[in-house]
């Protein structure tokens, strides 16, 4: 049964011609997701929520549990996405929060590994048009509309990209939660600059336990909490030792990259429903913050940053979790 209709009429995305996702060259690569789908609509207002940086699928324990770290932000939401949701969606991310099934899967929603994170595709070529593009891909391949688009960090300017599209058909995006980022530049943090350092010591030091990894990680960083995510990635090898399973290298020759932000206001403007969501307190409040944060005037959701955010997006609100 199709889901009532929110809007009286369409969010519209209102551009200027712009360079932004208008190269032929960008190929979509083959997104990871866990994701279980009601059996009586796989694609009206489906739920579709996009990891942030260096997070990992759940398949380790590890990985369950950054997975379940992100299922306390859908519980969080519940309250503030009633402002911005029709109930049957309300329901589908309330059901994200559930304990995972035997498959590493949540209820009613798809989550996304963008590239060169989780199971997804290794690729030289990481930066927003191409993250745009491969989410796109994955939209159209499951004729998905109506969809809600949750993004968290990195995954959260990446669908603010996503709305900004100018070839995203009208009946797509029906709504907006950007979670812990803002839409500006900023360069990454030093202190996030050296964990990818860290990440590469580990990986060249071709390590045969997590114990060996953790001794080379504190050389860098002493936080247990910040330690346990960044560990999050290390997977054991077959053939006994472990390694990194998400590409470091190539995440580190683009990290310059993950802090820019290709638009302007006067350049592109959405006008359907938005949620920023600005956490107060984190469990790795530190990690998450050092992640796409650089100048925190510029690029975490902050009073600095709040007026340039309602540029792009005159329906949205802001919460502070």
């Amino acid at each position: 049964m199709p889901l009532p209709r929110l809007f009286t009429r369409r969010p519209r995305v209102f551009a200027r011609p712009l360079r932004f996702l208008s190269t032929p060259s960008v190929t979509p690569v083959e997104l990871h997701e866990t994701s279980q789908i009601p059996g009586d609509n796989a694609t009206d207002g489906a739920v579709v929520i996009l990891r942030g940086i260096l997070y990992a699928s759940p398949s380790s324990h590890a990985g369950r549990v950054a997975k379940l770290n992100g299922q306390r932000l859908c519980t969080k939401l519940g309250r503030p996405l009633a402002r911005v949701c029709a109930p049957p969606q309300q329901a589908r991310i309330r059901a994200c929060k559930l304990p995972l099934d035997s498959a590493g899967r949540a209820d009613d929603g798809h989550w996304q590994d963008l590239r060169n994170h989780g199971a997804s595709a290794h690729t030289a070529a990481m930066n927003y048009s191409a993250m745009v593009a491969d989410v796109m891909h994955f939209i159209r391949q499951r004729s998905l509309f109506n969809v809600c688009l949750i993004g968290h960090s990195m995954g959260g300017k990446v669908a603010i990209s996503v709305a900004f599209d100018p070839t995203l058909p009208v009946e797509t995006l029906s709504k907006l939660v950007v979670a812990d980022i803002a839409p500006a530049k900023g360069s990454l943090s030093a202190e996030f600059k050296s964990y990818i350092v860290a990440m590469q010591k580990i990986e060249a030091a071709k390590v045969s336990s997590r114990k060996e990894a953790l001794a080379i990680l504190n050389e860098f960083e002493r936080d247990p909490d910040v330690c346990a995510f960044l560990l999050t990635n290390l997977v054991q090898k077959p053939e006994g030792g472990s390694h990194f399973r998400i590409p470091v290298n190539l995440i580190g020759a683009a990290i310059e990259e993950m802090g820019s932000f290709p638009f302007e206001p006067e350049e592109r403007q959405w006008d359907g429903k938005t949620l920023f969501v600005k956490a107060s307190k984190s469990r790795y409040g530190r990690a998450l913050r050092a992640e796409l944060d650089g100048n925190v005037s510029e690029s975490y959701i902050n009073r600095h940053n709040i007026p340039l955010a309602e540029k792009f997006f005159p329906n949205m609100r802001l919460e502070t979790l």
